[in-house]
């Protein structure tokens, strides 16, 4: 959902529905681009002609979560994505991994328990960043 106030009050008046999806668990916006960790999938979806509704969907990872998302919702799953300063996407994943996740260039990674995969914004060479957490929430980026 998109909120806008046209006259400066403080206000919502226009409300419009930017894109649909189900189990939205993070997003990243930038400049009509809305990244969404909807497990089992992260999806990018663009207003290419600027009217506030998204009219591009990409589904850019597939099966990046575990088979429990439908039995127990976001319970130690993926849930967090941060835009990273060197232009990768790191997702948080919880303590149930995933099993067979494909990227929109093909590559396939599993892996059980908890830790942090990071991904070009195209959905590119997707890699294992750091594993051996438990069932981490989200990713903090930090300049340091």
């Amino acid at each position: 959902v998109r909120c806008l106030d046209t006259d400066g009050d403080g206000k919502t008046d226009q409300v419009n529905t930017f894109a649909k999806m189900d189990h939205p668990r993070r997003l990243i916006y930038d400049n009509g681009q809305l990244w969404v960790l909807n497990p089992p999938y992260l999806t990018l979806y663009e207003d290419t002609d600027r009217d506030g509704v998204a009219d591009r969907e990409k589904r850019l990872v597939s099966g990046i979560s575990t088979d429990y998302v439908g039995k127990r919702g976001a319970d130690h799953t993926t849930n967090g994505i941060r835009m990273g300063i060197d232009g990768w996407i790191y997702i948080a994943v919880g303590d149930f991994g995933f099993y067979n996740a494909v990227g929109a260039d093909g590559r396939t990674l599993s892996r059980r328990g908890g830790g942090i995969v990071r991904v070009r914004p195209d959905g590119s060479e997707m890699e294992i960043y750091n594993w051996g957490q438990r069932n981490i929430l989200d990713a903090c980026i930090d300049t340091i």
